[in-house]
């Protein structure tokens, strides 16, 4: 693969939810409809070319992201901007604090204006970042990230991945252009009985490398999460308050000693001009297995009687 000068442009944009909208995560029917904006949601982009290859990364602080979302996307840039669908990657952070974007029964019902607006927006974004291409330097590395995440399932025997890839990329002057960071854990440090807008522990992770390499714009892509927590978790439906304040303690201390320990790397990089770029594409279809409907009843029975018990409407957002 022939190398070629490097050139790159950032864009971001916010993609928070009108307040009203059902959120998704942390279990079925539960019913959570957001309030409050704790911290803004935004859609990043970077756009890399080097000679002939083209690129776009789109991260978005969402749950995930539906197919026809995503379909529709890309064909809407690779119109605008003559990039090929397949050099688009579209990724989600996977916070359980926004809102319901894809359909998954039980899990909150979809905002059909939000979702169509959130693609206008989406467009927006990469098309900001091609207009902005600009010469570019750009290097990476991997950083062991200790004390970060836990196994949920197999806490002391289960497998867990501290490698954090990171890619920076910076203008030809040498000013911070772009951080790329993957890390594999479930966006779930808040608290999860509340109605709050956040972008969980990756958003701050972002705000923290932007506000140390301004004027970086810090795009998150999740790693291969699994069982993967970013800390131990509460499920307790009591004493409300001091558990989201705990969960809110938790969410800042998981950032900080992430970008303490990622800080460093990111600004010990040697970036080069001269890069090859490549993508490859490829679908992959994975096996459901096919519930057992006496289970699925119970289930279903078991988590609608649980979400009566407490309602959210009680819950008072700090």
């Amino acid at each position: 693969m022939p190398q070629a000068t490097l050139q790159a442009g950032v864009a971001q944009i916010d993609i928070t939810p009108p307040m009203g909208v059902e959120m998704s995560g942390y279990g079925p029917y539960e019913k959570r409809v957001a309030t409050e904006v704790l911290d803004p949601l935004y859609a990043r982009t970077l756009w890399l070319q080097a000679g002939e290859e083209r690129l776009l990364i789109l991260t978005l602080d969402l749950i995930s992201i539906g197919r026809a979302v995503r379909d529709a996307v890309a064909h809407e840039i690779s119109q605008q901007c003559g990039l090929p669908p397949e050099n688009i990657l579209i990724a989600a952070s996977h916070t359980h604090s926004g809102p319901a974007t894809q359909l998954m029964i039980g899990w909150g019902e979809r905002d059909q204006p939000y979702l169509r607006r959130l693609e206008g927006l989406l467009v927006e974004a990469a098309v900001a970042a091609h207009a902005r291409l600009t010469p570019a330097r750009l290097g990476a590395c991997r950083q062991r990230v200790q004390g970060i995440g836990v196994n949920r399932e197999q806490p002391t025997l289960g497998p867990l991945d501290t490698a954090a890839q990171l890619m920076r990329i910076d203008r030809a002057d040498g000013t911070p252009l772009a951080v790329v960071y993957n890390i594999g854990a479930h966006g779930v440090a808040r608290y999860p009985y509340t109605r709050r807008i956040s972008a969980d522990w990756p958003g701050l992770v972002a705000a923290g490398i932007e506000d140390a390499l301004p004027p970086a714009v810090a795009l998150f892509l999740q790693g291969c999460l699994g069982n993967i927590n970013a800390h131990a978790m509460s499920f307790e439906r009591r004493d409300v308050i001091v558990r989201q304040q705990v969960a809110d303690m938790r969410t800042g201390d998981v950032a900080m000693r992430t970008c303490e320990q990622i800080l460093p790397a990111l600004r010990g990089l040697e970036t080069q001009a001269e890069v090859a770029l490549g993508a490859v594409w490829k679908e992959i279809s994975l096996p459901c297995v096919r519930p057992d409907p006496a289970a699925l009843t119970r289930t279903i029975e078991e988590n609608l009687a649980a979400a009566m018990r407490l309602s959210l409407a009680d819950l008072r957002p700090l």
